[in-house]
């Protein structure tokens, strides 16, 4: 790390301000890979726990949504939803929409819109990062997609892949 700074302190008497900066091949993961808590480290955990949690295995990359997926069938509809109800505690359906944060709304619209038996699950934004998963029932009534996200001002779209063992 190089410290830049005026030489021979600040004004007044005070010492300088020093600032680090990091080659820029060396990007702000690095600080969090050296233990640095990362602020959204409650949201991470909480997709981390998901997948743990998560009846089915098999994630993959959905470019379309730019967000990870898992279908699952009806037969492990309990041990999915309340493996999501622990790690996104907030549930959006078609009726409740309106009432939703804006960036929720903008979400569902982003994703073709929120029908009937649809589902968004959140959590509480952390630094203006909100994590989500869509539940969508399929047309056939036994298959249901599971997609997995966070919205944010960053693209965090490798950590999540990290965190659910896929790649985009």
């Amino acid at each position: 790390m190089a410290a830049q700074g005026r030489p021979g302190g600040g004004r007044g008497g005070r010492p300088a301000a020093v600032r680090f900066s990091l080659p820029r091949s060396v990007g702000a993961w690095a600080l969090y890979a050296a233990g640095v808590p990362h602020p959204l480290d409650p949201i991470f955990q909480a997709l981390a726990q998901l997948r743990s949690d998560w009846p089915k295995r098999g994630w993959s990359w959905d470019s379309r949504l730019a967000c990870v997926a898992s279908n699952f069938e009806a037969e492990v509809i309990d041990k999915a939803s309340a493996a999501v109800t622990r790690a996104l505690p907030t549930v959006w359906s078609d009726r409740t929409m309106l009432e939703a944060p804006a960036t929720i709304r903008e979400i569902g619209e982003r994703s073709g819109g929120v029908r009937a038996g649809q589902l968004i699950y959140t959590r509480a934004p952390v630094v203006h990062a909100v994590a989500y998963a869509l539940w969508w029932p399929w047309g056939n009534g036994s298959t249901i997609s599971l997609r997995v996200g966070i919205e944010a001002d960053v693209d965090y779209a490798a950590k999540v892949c990290e965190i659910f063992g896929t790649e985009p």
